[in-house]
């Protein structure tokens, strides 16, 4: 009888040791499914912009893009900030973040030729 019993404790252990790497296994998997979201949204965003003229861009310069139709839906967001640096070349900084805490997820930096 007390062989049962111990083995039923070590067993219970085990199982509760399972479980917990399994949910801090689905853990991670959902972290790292919303970081690729993220760079997908940044992605689109750097492509969107590349579209645009300088002049475009220099006056969108502190604009905010979301990942959603409304800021309070969205999960990231993206400021662009713009500034002439040197002669004729401005640099485009874009931060990504997520909104409900501003945490800063990436930030990416290109620099455009004016003309």
């Amino acid at each position: 009888m007390l062989e049962v019993a111990a083995a039923t404790v070590l067993l219970a252990i085990s199982l509760t040791g399972a479980a917990g790497m399994i949910s801090a296994g689905l853990t991670t998997s959902s972290a790292s499914r919303k970081i690729n979201q993220g760079a997908r949204f940044l992605e689109s965003v750097l492509a969107g912009i590349e579209a645009q003229p300088t002049a475009a861009l220099l006056a969108m310069n502190g604009n905010l893009f979301h990942d959603r139709v409304t800021p309070a839906q969205s999960v990231f967001r993206v400021e662009l900030q713009t500034t002439r640096v040197g002669i004729g070349r401005i640099e485009v900084l874009l931060v990504l973040s997520l909104t409900k805490t501003g945490a800063e997820v990436a930030r990416v930096a290109t620099v455009r030729s004016i003309g």
